[in-house]
């Protein structure tokens, strides 16, 4: 009796590792309460995770598996909170306060983020002061610039239509020295009057077109 049940304790240990070792190839019953097995994780040998460990003391968050491949400097929080598991470089990061669109949504992170993830500027200057040429207006960026490319400008001359003539003209060729405040709307404010030339305003003769235009 004895020989006869070491017989049949022999075959349910059998049958238990048969069974343990089917669990783990079938993709159904791999799957977790407590760590779904989705987008990378889903054709990963169970090994890749486990290793030696026993399987009741593997972590269940990501940093305790990629923790070492976090680039420096990086944002210190869970990488799911950014990341997807389908790719590190599919995104979902909650960006709304600062819409990454045209030239920002292809910038890396770290570009922005060079000091870490919190407490960072959301003005245009913040990040772009240093780029800013040593002729120009010292208002922040946006006030006249799209996010598109730097040489997309909003800004609202309405006070002073930039027509004809004036419509190509680059900033610096009325704002001189850096003044962008104070300057003159008069013709007379930026074009000298040639000798011997009668007086009056220019725009009783000429208009903003060409000064041949009379």
């Amino acid at each position: 009796m004895k020989q006869r049940a070491t017989v049949w304790s022999g075959v349910a240990v059998i049958a238990l590792v048969i069974g343990l070792g089917t669990a783990c190839v079938q993709p159904d019953s791999r799957q977790s309460n407590t760590f779904p097995l989705v987008g990378k994780h889903e054709p990963l040998d169970c090994f890749a995770c486990h290793g030696d460990l026993p399987y009741g003391m593997v972590p269940n968050d990501c940093s305790g598996c990629h923790i070492g491949a976090r680039p420096n400097p990086h944002y210190d929080g869970e990488c799911d909170q950014c990341h997807q598991p389908t790719s590190w470089l599919d995104l979902h990061v909650d960006h709304s306060f600062y819409p990454l669109v045209d030239s920002h949504a292809t910038a890396p992170c770290a570009s922005c983020h060079a000091d870490g993830y919190v407490n960072t500027p959301n003005t245009c200057s913040a990040c772009h002061e240093a780029t800013r040429p040593a002729v120009h207006d010292p208002g922040d960026c946006g006030t006249c610039h799209q996010p598109t490319r730097w040489s997309d400008v909003s800004v609202d001359h309405s006070f002073f239509p930039l027509a004809g003539g004036h419509r190509d003209l680059a900033c610096t060729r009325c704002h001189t020295g850096g003044t962008y405040q104070g300057l003159s709307s008069t013709c007379e404010g930026c074009h000298r009057r040639p000798g011997g030339h009668p007086s009056g305003p220019c725009d009783n003769c000429h208009t903003i077109y060409d000064f041949d235009d009379d």
